[in-house]
């Protein structure tokens, strides 16, 4: 975010301060913030008003305007976070938390409410007799192998699918009969003295066929062959099996 690194830069920051202090915002939020810094510059820049000594007003006038342009709610709450990374306010408080943007985000709730984005879930015992029905694990194609195997481990872990995704070959152990999966990777979820626990699946020996182990076995053993050395979990079950994205696993899970 090169408007922040410029703030930075003017408070008499340190070049290598000043890049630690970037690294403190994830790539994802990094790449959200962006695009309203951007938008931000020019809005002061038409104005001719410097993007790094907006005030309240400026900042507020912004958000109408991004508002005007059709942006949700949860849109125009980012747009906010991104100004407050760059409008300082006396005494360290934030632009986000200034009373008057607070009220504006509530107007904007009030006019233009977030909807919930399902309106239906799942009927879980659907899904079971469903996987029933695909017979053996050894017979089943890689596709039907990994959408099995992958809706299992969503249902029992119970985790979001960022995390699902972040699973890797190397954090796998398999030990008296159970799978275990450490997480190395930073989630959403991750803070200071805070991380993922291990991921646990244990055998199902009522019925072979929703055993989550014998599934994930079955994968794995079906995509040795053209993991090419791949250490995340997930492959695409199409050519050239390439590591599946956090989107793909979400649309398989879905």
């Amino acid at each position: 975010m090169p408007l922040v690194g410029d703030l930075l830069s003017d408070q008499g920051i340190s070049k290598e301060a000043s890049e630690l202090i970037l690294k403190s915002w994830r790539t994802g939020t990094q790449k959200q913030y962006r695009t309203y810094l951007e938008r931000w510059k020019l809005f002061c820049t038409s104005r001719k008003v410097n993007p790094l000594c907006g005030t309240i007003t400026n900042g507020i006038d912004f958000l109408v305007t991004q508002y005007k342009r059709g942006l949700a709610y949860s849109s125009l709450n980012t747009a906010r976070c991104a100004l407050s990374t760059v409008i300082l306010l006396p005494n360290g408080n934030t632009f986000g938390n200034h009373p008057l943007v607070t009220r504006l985000m509530k107007g904007v709730f009030e006019s233009r409410p977030t909807l919930p984005r399902y309106n239906s879930i799942w009927n879980l015992s659907t899904v079971l007799d469903f996987i029933k029905t695909l017979g053996p694990n050894e017979e089943l194609s890689l596709k039907n192998v990994t959408l099995k195997c992958v809706t299992l481990v969503a249902l029992l872990s119970r985790q979001r699918c960022q995390t699902i995704h972040a699973l890797r070959i190397s954090g796998m152990k398999e030990t008296n009969g159970q799978i275990r999966f450490d997480i190395s990777t930073l989630l959403k979820t991750s803070k200071p003295g805070k991380h993922q626990e291990t991921l646990t699946f244990k055998p199902y020996t009522y019925d072979s066929q929703l055993c989550v182990v014998k599934s994930l076995q079955q994968y794995i053993k079906q995509t040795s062959e053209v993991r090419n050395g791949a250490d995340q979990l997930w492959l695409s079950y199409q050519k050239p099996h390439n590591p599946a994205s956090k989107d793909t696993v979400s649309r398989w899970i879905k």
